[in-house]
């Protein structure tokens, strides 16, 4: 087993030179290329896997930290991943997520691989970077620097890729395009000893405050496997109660909407469906840390002054806090009012499992269009029946 012993607390960093190593593509890619040879010759791999997430102009934080167990030696990774409260496994037929506080463990049965992607664990993690620095490499779009960084006394290299209006998935396999147009910096620290990361500091340039940092510590390669009957779900069964978490499917056009009466999240005031009985709705249900979301604002606001008094444009949210409600609303200016769905009812009745959707309900109360946030979409429905 060789163990590699990283920092665990990402220290202040301070940039020493900027011409320790050349700038040319040649330098930076030789880098790169053993880097991430370092990382593809990982096997049975386990680490402790920290992540920091500050959006100061979203006013959220966050922190969590845990342990992970990858095989790297199959195509499809198997992998043990902990936290203090959760424990993920995936053992290449089924998948569960156990519950430590709840005491719940919830099962699929052959997933889709590619369901893993946005597993916590994984964001910004060995993984991506075991794919990512490839394509890092190949795409000429990607611009690249190199610097000597000293953390806690020690140097390091630092290597930083900017990618333009999109990130990497959690595999590193491929990139996302990005909803809002920003360029994203991520600042790779490297071992001089091991070259390999200990961790990715992710900023944008548009919010220059936030940052996402991921460290990884006590990398370990070669181990020996958890134990056999540890991959099992059946394993857990007395310990806990397995449940089965049904997706929500989202309501369809040509039906009646379900009717609901829910308050106003920045006042007493309440607001029921059967009461906008022969005027046409749209309701947007939406949650502040939310790319699509925040870039849908705008959009809907130009429809509230296309339509003006032939639409009532509402927004829903079943998520955040009151207070961080307000934050958004400061921020990206709505000119629609929120009503908040504490309990979850409403999002429950219409289906609503991911963000944003769009419900547009029409003056007899039948759902017209109901799906992502696609304003052409609806506005041409709009058109056809406003006129």
């Amino acid at each position: 087993m060789k163990r590699i012993i990283l920092p665990i607390v990402l220290m202040l960093i301070e940039i020493l030179s900027n011409n320790a190593y050349g700038q040319n593509s040649e330098s930076i890619h030789s880098i790169l290329q053993l880097v991430s040879q370092n990382l593809k010759h990982l096997g049975k791999v386990s680490y402790n896997y920290s992540r920091e997430t500050n959006y100061a102009s979203e006013d959220y934080h966050n922190k969590f930290s845990g342990t992970s167990y990858i095989d790297f030696s199959q195509l499809n990774p198997t992998f043990q991943l902990e936290t203090a409260a959760y424990k993920t496994i995936y053992n290449g037929n089924e998948s569960f997520l156990m519950d430590k506080k709840d005491r719940t463990m919830e099962i699929a049965f052959k997933p889709n691989y590619n369901s893993f992607v946005n597993l916590s664990f994984f964001v910004n993690s060995l993984f991506t970077l075991r794919n990512g620095l490839s394509l890092f490499i190949a795409d000429s779009s990607v611009e690249k620097r190199i610097t000597d960084t000293l953390i806690s006394g020690k140097s390091y290299l630092e290597v930083t890729c900017t990618l333009h209006n999109k990130t990497l998935n959690g595999f590193g396999n491929e990139t996302t395009p990005t909803t809002l147009k920003r360029d994203f910096l991520y600042h790779i620290i490297i071992d001089k000893t091991t070259y390999l990361p200990i961790a990715v500091i992710q900023k944008n340039d548009a919010e220059p405050k936030d940052f996402m940092t991921t460290t990884f510590s006590n990398i370990k390669n070669n181990v020996a496997a958890p134990g056999e009957l540890s991959w099992y779900f059946s394993t857990y069964a007395n310990d806990f109660k397995i449940i089965s978490k049904k997706k929500l499917e989202l309501i369809k056009p040509n039906v009646s909407a379900p009717d609901w009466s829910l308050p106003f999240y920045d006042s007493s005031d309440s607001l029921q469906l059967k009461n906008l009985k022969g005027k046409v709705i749209l309701l947007d249900f939406w949650m502040k840390n939310c790319g699509p979301c925040i870039a849908s604002v705008p959009k809907l606001n130009e429809l509230m002054k296309k339509y003006q008094n032939k639409l009532n444009l509402i927004g829903i949210n079943r998520y955040d806090s009151k207070k961080d409600i307000d934050v958004f609303y400061k921020k990206h200016n709505p000119d629609y009012r929120t009503l908040y769905d504490v309990t979850g009812i409403v999002t429950k009745a219409y289906g609503v499992d991911g963000f944003p959707q769009l419900v547009l309900i029409d003056t007899h109360g039948i759902v017209r269009y109901a799906g992502n946030s696609d304003i052409g979409v609806v506005e041409k429905i709009l058109d056809n029946n406003l006129q």
